[in-house]
């Protein structure tokens, strides 16, 4: 015999209860901090922490400042100037910035290439540290011949790894 005390519908229940219950108190949240905390001076004012004075006073302040911000500048010499720009407009820098792939970026390419290329043409070739020529030959020494590696081990480590099969990857 089944034991049927439970079924498998009350702890769906008992959870989908559980988030209604989180929902419900997270709109009551809402709302509750919606409301607080957006009051304008006016309706401050009208509840009474700013007395009539003190509005009068800041409402006063603020002509103030706005009628000496609109004198500090004409209107007929800003109509002016923007009519003086609108028929001649200045004209356009020009740019330093260089677009990749560009015609520029080519020439540009092209010359530094060639400017390299003439710097190691003037300057002699420098002998190399391992070779003979860079180390000083000791009197009486005799130098023995550098070991080289056979070219087949060369070409065999450059091409390591270019063929895969098919089903490598």
């Amino acid at each position: 015999m089944s034991d049927q005390s439970q079924s498998n519908s009350s702890s769906a229940k008992a959870l989908l209860t559980g988030v209604a219950i989180l929902v419900s108190f997270g709109f009551i949240v809402l709302i509750l901090t919606s409301n607080s905390g957006r009051e304008s001076v006016e309706d401050i004012a009208y509840k009474g922490e700013f007395t009539a004075e003190v509005t009068e006073a800041r409402w006063a302040n603020l002509e103030e400042i706005t009628a000496a911000q609109e004198a500090l500048v004409d209107p007929a010499k800003v109509d002016a100037a923007f009519k003086d720009l609108a028929k001649n407009p200045p004209a356009a820098a020009k740019s330093d910035i260089v677009v990749p792939g560009s015609p520029t970026f080519m020439k540009q390419a092209e010359e530094a290439v060639a400017a390299t290329e003439a710097a190691k043409a003037e300057k002699p070739a420098e002998p190399a540290e391992g070779s003979e020529e860079a180390k000083p030959a000791e009197a009486g020494a005799e130098t023995a011949p550098e070991e080289k590696k056979p070219e087949g081990a060369q070409k065999g480590a450059k091409g390591k790894g270019k063929a895969k099969g098919k089903g490598e990857a």
